[in-house]
């Protein structure tokens, strides 16, 4: 009997992990199992292509630093239709904007799984001509200049000749 209950539990645990991550993902996110909420997580998107859903995934990647996960799904994201209007709607008064937290989460994730330094430059330029009409703090070229450290001589100088065309 106790191998027909092991039996159960093994089916129940797969056909919950398979047909139901959104039940996992509370379950393990509940118990601060984050490895595998990010894995149901990320489950839970690819079932769903919900905006919420990869909003709660990109999350939980950057709290663990899985730049490889940020650099997966971001794009999802920033390229969607309905990215301006789901970024305003998630905004706070004030501080760092839901688009720029997206997109500076998405280039850091470049820089950190060593994507050419100037195709991130590129990146920035790109999105920051097609989200950003006017000035905020934490805007693409500004999140780099941030998080380019002294010793990246000649990144900064990357940023500093594009940044000048601007």
């Amino acid at each position: 009997t106790l191998g027909v209950v092991m039996a159960l539990i093994i089916v129940l645990f797969t056909v919950f992990s398979l047909f139901f991550p959104k039940v996992m993902l509370n379950l393990t996110s509940s118990m601060g199992l984050n490895g595998f909420a990010l894995t149901y997580s990320e489950q839970q998107y690819k079932n769903s292509q919900k905006l919420e859903d990869l909003e709660d995934l990109l999350y939980r990647a950057n709290e663990l630093n899985r730049s490889d996960i940020i650099t997966k799904y971001s794009l999802d994201m920033i390229d969607s239709d309905k990215f301006e209007e789901f970024s305003a709607s998630r905004n706070s008064d004030g501080g760092l904007s839901y688009k720029s937290y997206v997109i500076g989460n998405y280039l850091l994730a470049l820089k950190e799984e060593n994507t050419n330094f100037r195709v991130i430059v590129e990146k920035a330029k790109t999105y920051f001509e097609k989200y950003y009409d006017s000035y905020e703090l934490y805007n693409p070229f500004n999140v780099l200049v941030i998080n380019t450290s002294k010793t990246e001589t000649e990144n900064k100088q990357i940023l500093l000749s594009e940044l000048s065309l601007l």
